[in-house]
């Protein structure tokens, strides 16, 4: 499931009409030119999104709807880290590395209200997560698998441990990277 993603102030009118309709109102944001997870926020309404009173709209930032029934590997979430290279839009030629990471929440996942304010059990980011006294550095390869942060590879053998074929995962994966690419066209390239 690809969740419905809004990069503000350009697509403000969708993400509000979205809002007016949404059963479960909870979205993840993630401030424009931040790194290492610096921002990143749950959210329940649009008043707690900034904003840019000169211009009167919202300040950029991305929103995106909030995953409440994630996969979790441990009681974790987890997020994917993939790499992709582009080197041609006309024609458009991508390539998926075939290895990446995952990384990993430091706190067991809670689908009920209480636990939204609990950032390191929604947040992935191992800037956030390293700050806490039980994240696991794995720093041996031999122990992949284990830890806050491991390779796809290792996602793989778990995921095919649980009945899921990895084929299936990756190429789905690969179809959303197209398909991204492709909606973008070559208006991202300035």
């Amino acid at each position: 499931m690809q969740p419905r993603t809004y990069i503000l102030p350009a697509d403000s009118s969708e993400l509000q009409a979205d809002y007016k309709r949404a059963k479960e109102k909870v979205f993840i944001l993630k401030p424009s030119a931040s790194s290492r997870g610096r921002g990143i926020r749950l959210i329940r309404k649009l008043s707690e999104i900034s904003w840019n009173k000169e211009k009167k709209c919202y300040r950029d930032c991305i929103v995106q709807q909030y995953i409440g029934n994630p996969y979790l590997i441990n009681g974790l979430k987890f997020d994917m880290r993939v790499y992709v290279l582009v080197t041609s839009v006309d024609p458009l030629r991508i390539y998926l590395f075939k290895e990446g990471l995952a990384r990993f929440a430091t706190e067991k996942y809670r689908a009920d209200n209480t636990g939204y304010q609990q950032q390191c059990a929604h947040i992935t980011n191992t800037s956030i997560n390293s700050k806490k006294q039980n994240y696991v550095n794995n720093e041996n390869e031999k122990e992949d698998g284990r830890g806050h942060k491991w390779s796809l590879t290792a996602v793989a053998h778990h995921l095919e441990s649980k009945g899921i074929p990895w084929s299936r995962v990756w190429n789905q994966i690969r179809d959303l990277a197209v398909s991204f690419l492709k909606q973008l066209g070559t208006s991202w390239i300035e």
